[in-house]
């Protein structure tokens, strides 16, 4: 790195520290302005794109600054999906408002407000809109030179004659930084006989250290100023080596794109072993460092390549926890539309089956093949809505808002309470397999097998395994939103809105995984987690007899012996095997168990393969 990247760096992570707020409101007229002009420059990783959760609340579009807001951030192509129909409706209904008055009109005297209104109303085709605040703009005198740039490059013209520039001027060296960087015409217009190398004139005025920067528009444009001076939003990136806390696996590309959008341009890209990873970065609540995560796409879905896609994942970043993250379809009667399903056991229901001739033809019968993720994960993520209250409930509102906001004919879902207004957190069995369901009867014969199944998929199956397989028993953990109901509606309803459902689906399950992360539910690894790639740990008492039962298994996988003999296998050890075998039942490493006569009595126990 070059001495004057060393020197910008330094000032970016001081900016970031004044400007940028780890809580990022997608409400925030200033930053988002800041973000327009950061992109229109040509930064795709700007500070001010960090941390934004774009997920709009659609109760807030009768609210100018939030209008505007969202003005800015489509212009800006960080809020990609945006409802058009229900936008430009408000949008014309808040130009028609009283003239002059912040509150009745919010953009009359504000002219950030209305730079970002006039990028929404272009963005919605509301031609007429377009005209009433073009010409409310050109009225207006802009009071700075930050004001000037936003202006100058919404309008597309010098929004006055000229503007005395001051070199000595921090703040207005960065707008015209910017402005030279998205147009050198409108620049030297709007500031003429600026500095030939007005970047490095910018960057020598603050090596004077006499900037102090402030929580304001002003300093935020200095900072994206630097950051499109010089490259240095790589410097903070995750590594390319090292482990992981968390490991993300998703089947399809388009629940994949919904989750690339969060972490876009602040990742790492890494391919090894002709697969792609992605390492970026998810801040925590409690003030703790935040967990380095790796997502993954596994291209197609089946439980076979989702188990063969995990393993590769454990194996090259050594994650202490594995995520399988997506859409899945319900079946269950208690099970709604955007709920989410985390599981407390996934059945491979077609593993092990056996095919049988009948009146009726060939079936199968089912060999219940399951199992359960750890219990002390389970339980933090079950006791989530009441350990971290906040954070539980600020979930339930997003969802909500994102439910009122899908732009798309869903009353007759709701009316038939299929789709409710806030989805529910639901905990239960997750069937796994390798069909696309779509019939009524196959779920019927699912749930024969197990009732108390709440959805179907096809990928969890082949992580759930691939965990329990791996010799340090990772821990794995199944988000699911329901999508769909699995049965003869599943293609009208993937149809509604283009697929509105699917990413509605998408979009409450990963939520629910940042709330997870961001609260600290889920376990992470060392404080050094980057710098130490598969870092060994001493063996659980549970790991140790696990170890030692398959040691000592017959060829069907049986053991039957004393728990004096366990303790003497484990070299005459003094913990507590048997509440250790009960802790390993819990977490579904036998197919069956029968412990008789206490700790000092027998055990006879199946492993799983």
């Amino acid at each position: 790195m070059t001495a004057a990247s060393t020197f910008a760096l330094d000032w970016v992570k001081s900016l970031r520290r004044v400007v940028i707020s780890d809580a990022r409101e997608l409400g925030d007229v200033r930053r988002n302005a800041a973000a327009f002009l950061a992109r229109r420059a040509g930064d795709r990783r700007s500070s001010f794109e960090r941390n934004l959760r774009p997920s709009l609340d659609a109760t807030r579009f009768t609210e100018v600054p939030y209008l505007a807001s969202i003005g800015y951030l489509i212009a800006a192509g960080v809020l990609l999906h945006p409802p058009i129909d229900d936008l430009r409706k408000s949008l014309e209904k808040t130009v028609r408002r009283a003239a002059h008055t912040v509150e009745r009109s919010g953009y009359a005297d504000d002219a950030l407000c209305a730079c970002g209104l006039l990028l929404l109303a272009r963005a919605v085709n509301s031609a007429s809109t377009v005209a009433s605040i073009d010409a409310n703009l050109n009225n207006m005198l802009a009071s700075d030179a930050s004001m000037a740039c936003i202006a100058t490059v919404t309008l597309g013209t010098p929004v006055r004659a000229s503007f005395a520039l001051d070199r000595d001027s921090v703040e207005q060296l960065a707008v015209a930084v910017l402005l030279h960087r998205i147009d050198d015409g409108l620049a030297r217009k709007l500031f003429p006989g600026f500095p030939a190398d007005v970047e490095g004139h910018l960057l020598a005025l603050l090596a004077k250290h006499t900037y102090s920067p402030a929580a304001d528009l002003a300093s935020m444009l200095v900072l994206a100023a630097i950051e499109a001076r010089v490259a240095v939003s790589d410097d903070e990136l995750p590594a390319a080596d090292g482990r992981c806390d968390l490991g993300i696996v998703v089947a399809l590309k388009e629940e994949f794109r919904i989750l690339f959008e969060r972490f876009e341009h602040r990742h790492t890209h890494v391919e090894d072993g002709g697969r792609s990873y992605y390492i970026f970065d998810v801040g925590s609540l409690a003030g703790e460092r935040p967990s380095r995560c790796v997502a993954t796409l596994v291209g197609e879905m089946g439980t076979n390549r989702t188990g063969v896609v995990t393993e590769k994942m454990l194996a090259r970043w050594d994650p202490s926890v594995i995520a399988v993250v997506g859409i899945a379809g319900g079946i269950h009667k208690d099970v709604r539309l955007g709920d989410v399903i985390i599981a407390s056991e996934v059945s491979n229901y077609v593993e092990g089956a056996k095919a049988v001739d009948g009146a009726s033809g060939t079936s199968f019968d089912r060999a219940s093949d399951s199992f359960k993720p750890r219990h002390l994960l389970l339980d933090r993520v079950r006791n989530f809505e009441f350990a971290s209250r906040t954070s539980f409930q600020k979930w339930e509102t997003t969802c909500e808002r994102r439910c009122a906001a899908l732009g798309v004919d869903v009353e007759p879902l709701r009316k038939s309470e299929l789709l409710p207004a806030k989805p529910a957190q639901l905990e239960g069995h997750v069937a796994s397999g390798p069909a696309v369901v779509t019939s009524s009867a196959f779920v019927a014969w699912i749930r024969g097998g197990d009732r108390t199944c709440l959805c179907v998929e096809m990928e969890s199956g082949g992580a759930m395994i691939t965990g329990h397989m791996d010799p340090s028993q990772r821990d794995v953990i199944v988000i699911r939103s329901i999508s769909d109901l699995a049965d003869e509606r599943k293609a009208v309803l993937d149809k509604i809105g283009g697929g509105a459902l699917r990413r509605y689906a998408m979009e409450n399950a990963l939520d629910f995984l940042w709330a997870l992360i961001e609260a600290g539910v889920l376990p992470r690894g060392p404080d050094d987690v980057a710098q130490e790639p598969n870092r060994t740990r001493p063996e659980t008492t549970e790991e140790v007899l696990l170890r030692v039962l398959h040691e000592h298994a017959d060829e069907n996988g049986e053991v039957t012996t004393s728990w004096a003999e366990i303790r003497r296998w484990l070299g005459g050890t003094t913990a507590d095997v048997h509440a250790a075998a009960i802790h390993l039942k819990d977490d579904g490493h036998f197919r069956s168990q029968m412990f008789e006569g206490g700790p000092d009595g027998m055990c006879n126990v199946v492993l799983r393969r």
